[in-house]
């Protein structure tokens, strides 16, 4: 009976690490010289390398302006757009980056929405909820393997 409470703690124990290593693409943007230059990273410190990047007119634009892939350092590039846009950074794993681009007097290029990174306390509250539910069958054969002896 032992035997089995240590395995099912040991197997949800073995998730756990899986589970810290959700991940979010970072994308730092500067405009420089009439360009928009861009580095993109993931939250564990990998670079974004070979990640598709567009420049649009609209979010929901059926056709970019321009598009690119990261090179070897994750750095892209575009010339400055005459109107304001959006920067869609598409990372691995189906991880986005949003990045509004504005035009005319104050051109910047901001980030301006993430996604794809799972929040620290939904990993906490899945493990929570594994180790509850260990628990909660262990009791059980605890119980019975008390009551047949």
């Amino acid at each position: 009976m032992m035997r089995i409470i240590v395995a099912l703690v040991a197997l949800t124990l073995a998730f756990v690490p899986t589970l810290s290593f959700a991940h979010g693409v970072l994308v730092n943007t500067e405009t420089k010289g009439g360009r928009i230059e861009g580095s993109v990273r993931y939250s564990d410190g990998t670079v974004g390398v070979g990640d598709y990047v567009e420049l649009k007119p609209s979010l929901d634009a059926p056709v970019p302006i321009a598009a690119t892939v990261t090179d070897a350092n994750g750095r892209f590039s575009f010339r400055l757009p005459d109107d304001d846009g959006v920067i869609v950074v598409h990372g691995d794993e189906g991880h986005t980056t949003l990045i509004a681009v504005r035009s005319g007097e104050h051109k910047s290029a901001d980030v301006v929405q993430r996604s794809g990174e799972a929040p620290r306390s939904a990993v906490w509250i899945l493990v929570g909820g594994l180790l509850l539910l260990v628990s909660i069958v262990a009791a059980i054969l605890l119980k019975r393997s008390k009551q047949s002896a």
